[in-house]
């Protein structure tokens, strides 16, 4: 429900030129409330959308994208700036769906898909076209094991992912079975990615 108060907020903005916070919002449950604030004190913003880019082979990178390409260049910071998230997942999965749900992602979003490099002392983004990438998610079967809390305890916090930045992916994901009906998802992104 707080994306679709995200989304409604944002409609305002988009149409009206005014913002309201989630605070505000959720003080004034009725239409009529809403709009007497928006009317009121409601903070006014000139919306400006953003604009998409011309279709090219290589695109400027930002200055904070420039910071994390440098400290990528010392191969003993290479892991320093992955993000890592894991989430538990339970009840009956069918790891092909999710794969392909991920592949809609990656497809969707250029970011998922873009590789760093340089070019003659000058570093871009390139987008990779979807049809040009193997993306798959990485499984890994501890139910068997009788370690198994050990031994995912230890890969989530000892696995080493030391991305290329300029080779795809710059992310990766890894589901992990640690019993018939339970897993966890674990997603390790490079920072360069995420903002």
């Amino acid at each position: 429900h707080s994306l679709i108060l995200i989304r409604i907020i944002n409609k305002i903005k988009t149409t009206f030129n005014k913002t309201i916070s989630i605070k505000d919002f959720m003080e004034n449950p009725r239409i009529d409330l809403v709009v007497q604030k928006i009317l009121g004190d409601a903070n006014f913003e000139n919306f400006e959308p953003i604009e998409k880019v011309e279709e090219a082979k290589y695109y400027p990178i930002t200055a904070a994208q420039y910071r994390f390409w440098v400290i990528q260049q010392n191969h003993e910071a290479s892991a320093t700036y992955n993000v890592s998230e894991a989430y538990k997942l339970k009840g009956a999965l069918e790891a092909s769906k999710l794969e392909d749900s991920f592949k809609f992602l990656v497809d969707r979003y250029e970011i998922l898909r873009t590789i760093f490099i340089n070019i003659n002392g000058t570093v871009f983004q390139q987008v990779l076209p979807f049809d040009k990438i193997d993306f798959k998610i990485e499984s890994i079967d501890l139910s068997s094991s009788p370690n198994k809390d050990q031994e995912l305890t230890e890969l989530l916090n000892t696995k080493k992912i030391n991305f290329k930045l300029d080779e795809f992916p710059l992310f990766k994901i890894y589901l992990i079975k640690v019993d018939n009906d339970e897993y966890i998802l674990w997603f390790n992104t490079h920072h360069i990615i995420c903002d």
